[in-house]
């Protein structure tokens, strides 16, 4: 579990190419821990059509401010990661978890990513991150919308709606991030 939600526990090694990265994924590890990715991007090389990272553990690994482009996820799981900022463009998520994620400002386009994939990324009673929830399920809705999955984009839908829900009693009981009268959390909530 994080210990701030937007700062990695302990002191991760920095990786400042792709290649070193690229080489730590290639590894016979099944866990790649601790690791803050600098560069503005990773993507596939130019002789491989799409790059693929299969039946790896993602643990307190930031790729803030990142373009993840061209990359293909198989049975993959993100636990304490930070996608602060990151822009997911032309990828696919097959089979993948994300648990206690920080998924706030990410950008998803041109992507194949299940949303139950998020399902257990916030809990039930972290409503005080709401508000990164439904922007998270609105990036997927949008995706799934512009891709044609009908399918994630109902799940999508279903989501995000809960998650507003949820951003309606942060922001009545909680006055996060903003202040709203009773009235306006009646309509909003119903």
């Amino acid at each position: 579990m994080l210990n701030n939600f937007f700062k990695l526990n302990g002191d991760p090694k920095e990786i400042g190419n792709e290649s070193e990265f690229k080489s730590i994924v290639s590894g016979v590890d099944s866990e790649i821990r601790d690791i803050l990715y600098r560069p503005d991007i990773l993507k596939n090389d130019k002789k491989f059509p799409r790059y693929k990272i299969h039946s790896k553990t993602f643990i307190n690994v930031s790729f803030t401010k990142t373009k993840l482009k061209k990359i293909d996820f198989t049975l993959c799981h993100f636990e304490d990661c930070l996608f602060i900022g990151t822009e997911i463009q032309n990828c696919q998520f097959h089979q993948c978890t994300f648990k206690n994620v920080n998924t706030h400002q990410i950008e998803i386009k041109q992507t194949y990513i299940d949303p139950v994939s998020f399902k257990k990324n916030y809990n039930r009673k972290d409503i005080e991150k709401s508000n990164l929830a439904v922007h998270l399920f609105q990036q997927l809705l949008d995706n799934s919308r512009d891709e044609e999955q009908s399918e994630f984009a109902r799940i999508s839908n279903y989501y995000f709606k809960k998650w507003q829900g949820r951003l309606s009693r942060n922001k009545y009981f909680n006055k996060q991030p903003v202040k709203i009268n009773i009235l306006e959390f009646y309509v909003k909530f119903v």
